[in-house]
């Protein structure tokens, strides 16, 4: 089938291939966009995949916690839109932390074909 760049390559520059879905970094989704663009091909690009988390001190960190928990370790972290960067304002961030470790140890990971909130 060839490697990614090369198949790939010659999927975006194949005029019957109507529409492209790519997740990977910018510069390549850059070079997609550049050479397909002149056909009116379709696109889904999912760049940059460093999704951050801003918790600010008015928040309801119970709330917070379960959503930034959820939202980083979902199908193992393994989903391009999952949270990898989580900024706490500095005056609740002992807190937020303190709490947020708490939780994560509650995480059950093991066999996927039980009761595990993470397994592969």
């Amino acid at each position: 089938f060839g490697s990614g760049t090369d198949a790939g390559a010659a999927l975006v520059a194949h005029p019957q291939v109507p529409i492209i879905s790519f997740t990977g970094g910018t510069v390549t989704g850059e070079k997609i966009r550049k050479s397909a663009t002149h056909m009116c091909k379709k696109f889904s690009l999912e760049l940059g995949g460093k999704n951050a988390a801003v918790v600010f001190n008015d928040t309801d960190l119970e709330k917070c916690i379960a959503t930034c928990i959820r939202s980083s370790f979902t199908n193992q972290g393994e989903i391009c839109l999952c949270t990898s960067r989580i900024f706490v304002q500095r005056d609740i961030y002992e807190e937020f932390l303190q709490r947020f470790v708490q939780e994560m140890k509650k995480l059950k990971v093991g066999d996927p074909k039980t009761d595990v909130f993470m397994g592969a």
